[in-house]
């Protein structure tokens, strides 16, 4: 080949080895154009929360979320719940780093809404009804006819009774070890009435019944209904040595009083939100709160107590029955681990000392010593009672008077500064719904959603069944300081205060409150 030949050879290898990597070049670059576009394009959420339980939870529906919709990203921030409103608005107003969306506790959706940092949600999914949701989580999230936020989670009251003491007593009834009947009075004998004074009396009405054929009692048939069936079962049942009250409860706090008043007290109606709508003192919360005052004549504990010792001492099987809210459910799990824990422990210990015997023979010495830290920690073992919890809904106050617990509600709610309404409507509508069945799990708290998936009869179900009969708290703000009045006067009748005179102050107060705004 002669040389300008291979000159030419060279010159177009060269020629297209620079083509190549042009267009190399200029494709990594359109790419690059197209992601830089993309990122810019991205609409970016920003929630803001209080409550680092929900950490783990929107952590992982952020990312989620954003795989489905790869142009919108949410960015979860955790902030002080001091004051949190008013950091909402001054973010708002200032229009830096403030939320698109973020979770309100719904007493306080009149103050956020009327501020305008929440804005009615177009319910573009139809979900926000109730085949979804229960109508207790659609009254939260209302104000005035409007529907204003995603209902998220709920916290509730509920009974919780020690199943095991129970089972064994129904157990004993059954094998004709005891009587099912308190002193032969059955308990269609029984006619409960309130004197003048409010005190609980019964009166027989005669003790000449016919001998029935026995029926085989069950647990379930022995759960409470009301206050006067606790009432009666304490004349049946012999008490456990190591128990100290058939029944208690935080008295000190209106979350688990409010079930006294709560079907019968108006306070904004069903929404909570209607200040024409106020009635305290009426004929049926009078007697509500005689019956109130009666319980603590007949099951004779004090106002000062507090939720947390007052669970624990129940778990410990110092108690039948108390009120609780649903962080019970994961503490009496956990309560149980750590006994049966304890238990593994102490057996696994016996286990060594045996396999010591068995090496070193009956004979030698040293088996006695040995045999006696075997029997010490057999008794330490015996020593630690773990028992079975059931669940359900509050009792009524009287059987002629029904109980309707309280229930708060954490809403996710759009802000109405944000400009990106639609896209944190779909996020609001995704952790709400969606992602209902990993709420529980993943916070400790239980879903709004009827679609959580709680299988029926547990204790998730039954707390959602409370759900579904409780009254929203109030969102009304000229009434926002009536709990902690409600709760010193139910403290001030407990303790002996009259009813009338106590509930007759506490309507005058709040409807003078609400008269002045």
């Amino acid at each position: 080949m002669s040389f300008r030949k291979r000159f030419l050879v060279v010159v177009i290898i060269i020629a297209t080895i620079t083509g190549i990597l042009y267009v190399g070049h200029r494709n990594n670059r359109l790419a690059e154009e197209e992601q830089e576009n993309a990122y810019y394009q991205t609409q970016t959420l920003y929630f803001w929360y209080t409550d680092e339980r929900y950490t783990d939870f929107l952590t992982n529906a952020a990312v989620e979320f954003h795989a489905s919709n790869p142009d919108t990203r949410v960015i979860p921030v955790l902030v002080s719940s001091s004051e949190y409103v008013k950091a909402i608005n001054d973010a708002s107003v200032s229009g830096e780093n403030f939320p698109d969306l973020y979770i309100l506790s719904n007493e306080s959706l009149e103050k956020a809404y009327l501020a305008g940092l929440a804005c009615k949600v177009k319910n573009t999914f139809r979900v926000l009804d109730t085949r979804f949701y229960p109508k207790a989580a659609l009254d939260a999230v209302t104000y005035h006819k409007s529907t204003i936020g995603y209902p998220l989670t709920f916290e509730t009251t509920a009974l919780m009774y020690n199943k095991t003491y129970l089972q064994d007593w129904v157990d004993r009834v059954n094998a004709g070890e005891e009587t099912a009947q308190g002193e032969g009075v059955s308990r269609e004998e029984m006619e409960f009435s309130d004197d003048e004074s409010g005190n609980m009396e019964f009166e027989e009405e005669g003790n000449e019944t016919e001998e029935a054929p026995a029926e085989t009692l069950t647990l379930d048939s022995i759960i409470p209904q009301s206050f006067d069936d606790i009432y009666y079962f304490s004349d049946r049942y012999e008490a456990k040595e190591k128990v100290k009250n058939l029944v208690k409860w935080d008295v000190s706090d209106v979350l688990y009083n409010y079930l006294f008043l709560g079907n019968y007290m108006l306070v904004g109606g069903d929404t909570g939100d209607d200040s024409n709508l106020i009635d305290i003192y009426n004929e049926n919360t009078l007697e509500c709160m005689k019956a109130y005052k009666n319980l603590n004549d007949i099951f004779a504990f004090g106002s000062d107590t507090d939720y947390t010792s007052t669970l624990d001492e129940f778990l410990d099987g110092q108690a039948l029955y108390t009120i609780v809210s649903s962080d019970a459910i994961a503490k009496s799990a956990q309560y149980n681990a750590d006994k049966n824990a304890m238990i593994e422990e102490l057996e696994a210990a016996i286990a060594d000392k045996e396999f010591e015997i068995s090496k070193i023979g009956d004979a030698s010495s040293g088996v006695e010593t040995l045999n006696e830290e075997i029997d010490k920690l057999r008794k330490d073992v015996e020593a630690i009672d773990v028992y079975e919890y059931g669940f359900a809904k509050v009792p009524y106050v009287k059987e002629t008077l029904k109980s309707r617990a309280l229930s708060v509600t954490d809403a996710v709610v759009i802000n109405g500064y944000s400009v990106n309404k639609e896209a944190a409507e779909k996020f609001a509508k995704f952790i709400s719904m969606d992602c209902a069945s990993r709420l529980y799990q993943r916070t400790g708290r239980l879903a709004s959603c009827l679609g959580a998936g709680y299988e029926k009869g547990s204790p998730e179900a039954i707390f959602q069944e409370a759900y579904e009969d409780s009254i929203p708290l109030s969102k009304l703000v000229e009434a926002s300081n009536l709990w902690v009045q409600l709760e010193i006067t139910l403290k001030e009748i407990w303790d002996g205060a009259d009813p009338e005179a106590s509930l007759k102050a506490l309507s005058e107060q709040i409807n003078s409150q609400i008269a002045v705004e």
